[in-house]
């Protein structure tokens, strides 16, 4: 029942940011990967060869960031673990899994990140980017 209740919020959640981003896009794009906006931050993620934009209120962290977008597009999906002690593992993004010895490795501001998507505060000007390494 609690599951029903964030997955309706969440997703009423990326509804409405999906209607400002669309309203942001007819907008002229910053030159700069995010921007701060009224509470509202658009943001970079990249993953692979790819780059999505996010619209996410201030004070989001990189998951609710990610599930924002996967409710917003087809073209971004990914599976994530949660651990009570450490937050959130990514295990695979875009139906590419963890394999092989290689693993979904996140990167803000092109290093690599110490803290989980789970505990990382997204601020304006951040580039999230996942790499399999």
């Amino acid at each position: 029942m609690v599951k029903k209740i964030i997955y309706t919020f969440l997703c009423c959640i990326g509804l409405v940011l999906f209607v400002v981003s669309i309203y942001l896009s007819s907008a002229p794009r910053p030159s700069t990967p995010s921007l701060m906006v009224d509470g509202v931050m658009v943001v970079s993620i990249g993953v692979a060869s790819s780059t999505y934009r996010v619209t996410v209120p201030k004070n989001t962290n990189i998951y609710v960031a990610m599930t924002i977008l996967a409710s917003s597009t087809t073209l971004f999906r990914f599976k994530a673990t949660l651990y009570s002690e450490l937050g959130y593992y990514i295990e695979e993004i875009n139906g590419i899994k963890n394999d092989n010895g290689k693993y979904w490795t996140l990167y803000v501001n092109d290093s690599y990140s110490n803290v989980g998507v789970s505990r990382y505060i997204l601020k304006p000007e951040d580039q999230i980017e996942w790499k399999l390494k």
